[in-house]
């Protein structure tokens, strides 16, 4: 009888997991920016409100973006995801 609650328990929590993760939770946002840093793992940019957010970005294009340059980002994010780059282009 434990067994049963424990697996029923670890199935609604994975069902729940996909579900929230599933692109009718995902909220996209464009900005025009400004990378005030630049990391392997992500960057931190500012928009034309000085808020700043910290968005995780592929492997290998670290090398591309330069602090202190503006540049038209989209990214993704979730209620219990950080949001991560979509795409990236210089701002002209």
């Amino acid at each position: 009888m434990k067994k049963i609650f424990v697996i029923s328990g670890i199935s609604f929590a994975v069902i729940l997991f996909i579900f929230l993760e599933s692109s009718a939770f995902k909220s996209k946002t464009a900005a025009l920016v400004r990378v005030s840093e630049v990391s392997n793992e992500y960057i931190v940019v500012e928009n034309l409100n000085k808020e700043k957010t910290t968005i995780k970005i592929p492997n290998g294009i670290t090398k591309l973006i330069e602090v202190n340059e503006e540049y038209f980002v989209e990214y993704e994010y979730s209620k219990i995801t950080s949001p991560k780059l979509v795409s990236i282009e210089p701002a002209e």
